[in-house]
């Protein structure tokens, strides 16, 4: 089975990139200084700013819903305690 954190990754990056912009803005996960980034790089600040702001739960939630038919694991970021996120959405 893949990590967690590689196929977040995958599942976001196959996802369209209207998709993944529209999910990473109801998150509040992008920035001005993310203007003309390649899409590496974006979504490597993406997942940055998403680890960071405690969002990995509405994150993967978002991305798994996204994919639709598509098999992810459970959310491995979903907690027993299921403390409040500091993000978006």
């Amino acid at each position: 089975m893949a990590k967690p954190v590689r196929q977040l990754a995958y599942a976001f990056l196959t996802l369209p990139y209207s998709t993944q912009m529209r999910i990473a803005n109801q998150l509040g996960l992008l920035e001005d200084e993310d203007v003309g980034l390649d899409c590496a790089t974006l979504f490597e600040r993406t997942f940055e700013r998403a680890t960071a702001r405690q969002c990995l739960r509405a994150f993967w939630d978002r991305v798994s819903n996204a994919q639709g038919e598509v098999a992810m694991m459970p959310n491995p970021y979903q907690t027993a305690g299921d403390r409040e996120e500091k993000c978006h959405g």
